[in-house]
């Protein structure tokens, strides 16, 4: 479909559905989202990718930081800290002044604890004082198993051992638990421990990076340990950063699937696809109107590499002078190029005695890698909303030209 063809119906429903609110919401989310990705960097969770985004892993690296017996040197001091956390968690949320760490001093850390029907992700058990504290990981977006959480209540209870804690960790913080099956009591003895921990929140959620990993790198008296903790929670982040994408994405797809939104957004991108043909076109038009282009003879529309606007042949000072232009949606180009073969001196000298190349410095630009040392051209730069910019340099720099002929 051409531009031609939209008729005023067709261009007030795409004007509608890019100035929705929900649209404008969904953009400016993903937008703010993107500016806060963190750039991860070398990153050895990263090198062994395969691994970090498996539920296992996760569970693997907190069970070995919160086990005192484990080869981190800090004994209870994480342990201490994720508890303190949780306190500080539960009191916030359900506004209850709990204090249970004193119960742990002595407490093992296990993997894949065992129950009637199942297994325990981490499971902090402090035996002498018969108390617990259960970690769910849902940092894979795992969904829940039948009764899961009041299952290993249950098992807990019928043993002796009181809850204090269960905490359903998700990436987020935003993941649904299912409580399909549920009975009041089930409702009831859960909902009193449970305290829902995101692996990070840019938000002012209590998460495990701002609140446990980070808090925890000070207490380190190991380079590796601290090395370990950063790294992993650059990758936190990295994750989290993907999940929001995703989130973002899921409610575009939701308004895609409304009315005739599919065909209106297809229609945007055919004409977002072809705004540099149109752009090195509309500058054709523009500067071949009324000699607008002197004292270059014409402008022509140029279909190669997108399709760029060609100012040609122009003789001074011994130079064959072109001007390319060219534009998409990342911004705007202006190439001043000579066709002189013998010496790229004068071509040189020639650009930099020009006033308003002298006074736009700021806009040079390396175009491409394999161009950088092309001594016949001279590329500035003009971001999309410059276009006024852009025709205010074109038309000093084609004045100053005709007034050296």
């Amino acid at each position: 479909m051409t531009s031609d063809s939209y008729s005023n119906q067709d261009w007030n429903q795409i004007v509608n559905f890019i100035t929705s609110s929900e649209i404008i919401n969904i953009c400016n989310d993903f937008l703010e989202k993107k500016a806060k990705e963190d750039q991860i960097g070398f990153n050895i969770f990263q090198i062994i990718s395969d691994k970090y985004h498996r539920e296992d892993f996760h569970s693997d690296f907190l069970a070995l930081l919160l086990n005192p017996q484990e080869k981190h040197g800090a004994g209870n001091l994480f342990l201490n800290l994720f508890i303190s956390m949780l306190e500080k968690a539960m009191n916030k949320y359900h506004g209850n002044d709990v204090h249970f760490a004193h119960y742990y001093p002595n407490s093992e850390v296990y993997r894949e604890y065992p129950t009637n029907d199942g297994r325990i992700d981490i499971l902090i058990l402090s035996s002498p004082n018969k108390r617990a504290i259960v970690v769910e990981n849902k940092m894979n977006g795992a969904p829940d198993m039948p009764k899961q959480l009041p299952r290993y209540y249950d098992f807990l209870s019928e043993k002796g051992i009181a809850v204090d804690a269960i905490v359903h960790l998700s990436l987020d913080g935003n993941k649904t638990i299912s409580r399909e099956g549920w009975s009041k009591e089930d409702e009831k003895h859960v909902n009193q421990v449970l305290v829902r921990i995101p692996a990070y929140n840019h938000t002012h959620m209590i998460n495990l990076v701002d609140d446990f990993f980070y808090q925890a790198i000070p207490l380190s008296n190991s380079i590796d340990v601290v090395a370990s903790l950063r790294q992993y929670s650059q990758i936190i982040k990295h994750l989290n950063q993907n999940n929001m994408d995703k989130s973002s994405m899921e409610k575009f797809y939701q308004e895609l699937q409304k009315d005739n939104n599919l065909k209106i957004a297809l229609s945007i991108r055919d004409m977002l696809n072809n705004f540099q043909t149109f752009f090195a076109q509309y500058i054709a038009d523009k500067y071949n109107e009324n000699g607008r282009c002197q004292p270059f003879p014409r402008v022509v529309f140029v279909p190669s590499y997108g399709g760029y606007a060609l100012f040609e042949r122009y003789e001074i000072h011994g130079l064959k002078l072109n001007i390319n232009v060219n534009g998409n949606v990342d911004g705007y180009w202006i190439r001043l190029e000579c066709q002189e073969t013998r010496s790229s001196d004068g071509f040189k000298k020639f650009t930099e005695g020009l006033a308003v190349c002298k006074n736009n410095q700021d806009r040079l630009y390396k175009y491409k890698s394999t161009e950088e040392n092309d001594p016949w051209s001279v590329w500035y730069k003009f971001d999309f909303d410059e276009e006024q910019e852009l025709i205010y340099f074109l038309d000093n720099l084609l004045m100053e030209l005709r007034d050296l002929s």
